[in-house]
């Protein structure tokens, strides 16, 4: 019985198996990207994972049993506040300068 599904190239599996994996399109179209909204929204995700890292350790010093691990809760308001600061940064970057850092694979609006 033959099967009607397209036979995949070697270059195509790679790709799959890759999620890390590039055309050359997809380089030029990330190369043409705003360089300033890419710095604003790499500044975010590090804010993200600041926050993610201080939820981890006061969790860690919850299930220890440490009767301190309320000492957390400033620095995570900081990270907090900070993340906010880079959210907004970016977002205002985008409607000011019209661009956006990431591409998207379809406009489903």
């Amino acid at each position: 019985m033959e099967s009607n599904l397209p036979v995949r190239s070697q270059e195509t599996e790679q790709a799959v198996m890759d999620p890390n994996t590039t055309s050359t399109n997809e380089k030029t179209k990330r190369s043409l990207e705003c360089a300033e909204a890419r710095r604003l929204l790499d500044m975010y995700g590090e804010a993200v994972q600041e926050v993610l890292l201080l939820h981890d350790q006061q969790f860690h010093s919850i299930v220890e049993g440490d009767i301190a691990a309320n000492r957390f809760d400033l620095l995570i308001h900081g990270a907090n506040h900070r993340k906010q600061n880079a959210k907004y940064a970016y977002i205002q970057h985008l409607q000011e300068h019209g661009c956006s850092s990431v591409q998207h694979g379809s406009n489903s609006d």
